[in-house]
């Protein structure tokens, strides 16, 4: 068969090789001048780059930057991580002093309470002293256990279980706060109940009534409960003895958890358990309801101001 004279595939094939061969050429004596001028060991190919590139004394100070590179990041996440760790514990901790502060609140608005239906005040004084306390109580109730989270991690050592320790501190203060709260809460209904009902019934029955005498029976009524306050364990109790205790105790056991704080207890059990020893005599004199015990009778008879008599 005879070539097509218009056919020039060949000719293309011919001129790709050449040209290939041409830069393959090209490209070898370019790698031979490069490894004339730099002989690598391919083992160590980077390192002699590196060397022949930079200098010995270079590659020195780039280790040497690589190395206070990586310690600088190192402590920087250290430091990070412990800025964290102490963001956490100044956290809890201004959880723990929020609880302290909510118990002298709550405190504060309770003996007002207590001292405005004792002294007869007005309807409207007597209800906002009371929202006012309500609110300090939910106040106590919310911060309460990240509170008791923070004092299990800085108090009791975790070898330890830290069940003893709450219940001899701020579970022995719920206690008392719970039989004060109760008996503040009932003398509280006992004036309800006249400004609600009692007082329009009794107008209503005899409207000639002075009512200074009615007012008289109502704050006697009301001042009672307030002296004999029966609890759910059927004992009766005295609210302003229960006061005093609620102070006491309170400024006790604080005082004692702020002292085993300063002698870093959760470091140290023996430590721990002289604090614990020491902490039981003193929360136990102060913390105890026997003084708010009733022993005698201290009701008024408010019949005598009762016109309908």
């Amino acid at each position: 068969m005879e070539r097509d004279p218009n056919d020039n595939d060949d000719d293309r094939k011919l001129e790709a090789y050449v040209r290939k061969a041409i830069e393959d050429l090209a490209l070898q004596s370019i790698k031979t001048a490069a490894e004339r001028a730099f002989p690598l060991d391919k083992v160590s190919y980077f390192e002699t780059i590196v060397r022949q590139v930079l200098g010995p004394v270079t590659v020195a100070s780039l280790i040497l930057a690589i190395g206070s590179w990586v310690a600088t990041e190192t402590a920087n996440r250290i430091h990070s991580d412990q800025q964290k760790i102490d963001a956490e514990y100044a956290e809890k901790a201004g959880v723990y002093q929020k609880y302290k502060e909510a118990h002298r609140e709550r405190w504060n608005q309770g003996a007002l309470v207590q001292s405005s239906l004792a002294w007869g005040f007005s309807s409207d004084i007597v209800n906002k002293r009371k929202q006012d306390y309500d609110a300090a109580y939910v106040v106590t109730n919310n911060v309460f256990m990240p509170a008791r989270d923070y004092l299990g991690r800085v108090i009791v050592p975790s070898d330890v279980n830290s069940k003893e320790t709450f219940e001899l501190t701020i579970e022995r203060l719920r206690k008392v706060t719970g039989v004060h709260d109760l008996c503040l809460t009932k003398a509280y209904g006992e004036r309800n109940d006249w400004d609600g009902f009692i007082w329009a019934d009794r107008i209503k029955q005899a409207p000639e009534q002075p009512l200074y005498w009615l007012k008289r029976e109502r704050d006697c009524r009301v001042s009672n409960v307030l002296k004999e306050c029966r609890g759910d364990d059927g004992r009766l109790y005295n609210t302003r003895s229960l006061k005093a205790i609620y102070e006491m105790c309170s400024n006790t056991i604080f005082n004692e958890l702020d002292k085993a704080m300063r002698r870093r207890t959760s470091e140290d059990k023996k430590e721990f358990l002289t604090w614990k020893g020491e902490a039981e005599i003193a929360i136990g004199a102060k913390c105890s309801f026997k003084p708010a015990l009733v022993e005698s009778k201290l009701t008024e008879d408010c019949e005598r101001f009762n016109f309908l008599r």
